[in-house]
């Protein structure tokens, strides 16, 4: 029992680390974001933003309350890919015309 709880809170802290990250990462980010893409955004008025893989969410959060700050009536649609099950489709399909070519 001690051995799980030493393993959630290792996972815990990994995952307070990694938001710590992201947060001064995103401190980095958000000048380019307020200044170049957003503008860029506003102006060409994209239907749907999309941000790929499950793991910019932590990025899309911020992205999107920047957005709505603007004084525009815009509002595109925010959402995410899972390339993870793209790329097990193209894995897959990869690895079995191998195997086939291999076969003959």
């Amino acid at each position: 029992m001690e051995k799980l709880q030493e393993k959630i809170q290792n996972k815990q802290e990994q995952n307070f680390s990694l938001i710590k990250q992201a947060e001064q990462d995103i401190e980095r980010i958000a000048p380019f974001v307020k200044e170049k893409l957003i503008p860029d955004i506003l102006n060409s008025k994209p239907e749907n933003i999309v941000f790929l893989d499950k793991g910019a969410r932590i990025f899309a959060t911020p992205f999107k309350k920047i957005l709505e700050e603007q004084d525009s009536d815009y509002k595109p649609k925010i959402l995410f890919f899972n390339d993870s099950k793209l790329k097990e489709s193209y894995m897959s399909g990869t690895l079995d015309a191998l195997l086939r070519k291999f076969k003959r």
